[in-house]
């Protein structure tokens, strides 16, 4: 059950010569920038934690409470594949911005200004469009996602801690494995819960990002 931990990287694209006013698409650019990675970051920790908890697991040789535990184990991994469906939908509408943010700097790059007005309109035009299809929903959209990705991992693998301890503890009896188990079942309500969110919202969010990223000029 190990999960290898999705990797999303930000690519910064290249700088724009842009007027003083609008500082704010560098300022909102790189606060982006530093979410992300940081949010890239979790990921990769909670790979560590759920190899941890996978491998304490498959350390459990109670057969008893195996079988009753089949039920709960078994919608517990239907959620974990709905969370890396969710993680692929975060990875596609990572994709899909960085189409946008190609497309916007390629039409800038075919504008012609006459005057110095007319490239003034056309920086701020560009830098308002990048901020509001591109670098804005890369920090208020996709962080978010990965984070929502994060902690549906965490939470799958705390349940398998849980499981994993319970095990562990002397004096087992089937009627104290029901018990577990039925007292379990908010835990697993929680990572079906949460997986079921994230794939209909980082697909929502993908739809959205393949609109503007059609639209982009």
């Amino acid at each position: 059950m190990f999960l290898r931990a999705a990797v999303l990287s930000l690519v910064v694209f290249p700088s724009a010569v842009l007027a003083d006013p609008l500082t704010e698409l560098e300022t909102a650019r790189a606060q982006a920038n530093a979410h992300f990675q940081a949010a890239d970051a979790r990921v990769r920790s909670v790979g560590a934690v759920l190899s941890a908890a996978s491998e304490a697991f498959r350390g459990c040789r109670n057969g008893s409470l195996q079988f009753q535990f089949t039920g709960a184990i078994t919608r517990l991994e239907s959620a974990r594949r709905t969370l890396e469906k969710g993680r692929k939908e975060a990875q596609a509408l990572r994709a899909s911005l960085e189409a946008t943010r190609a497309k916007l700097e390629a039409a800038h790059g075919r504008r012609n200004a006459g005057t110095r007005e007319e490239a003034v309109a056309n920086e701020q035009l560009y830098a308002e469009r990048l901020l509001a299809d591109y670098v804005r929903p890369l920090d208020t959209t996709l962080v978010p996602l990965v984070d929502e990705y994060t902690a549906g991992i965490a939470a799958y693998s705390q349940a398998l801690v849980e499981y994993a301890e319970f095990c562990k503890r002397p004096g087992y009896t089937v009627s104290g494995g029901a018990a577990f188990v039925a007292g379990f079942e908010p835990s697993v309500e929680r990572v079906i819960a949460g997986s079921e969110h994230l794939l209909t919202t980082a697909a929502e969010a993908k739809k959205a990002s393949t609109a503007r990223a059609v639209s982009a000029k």
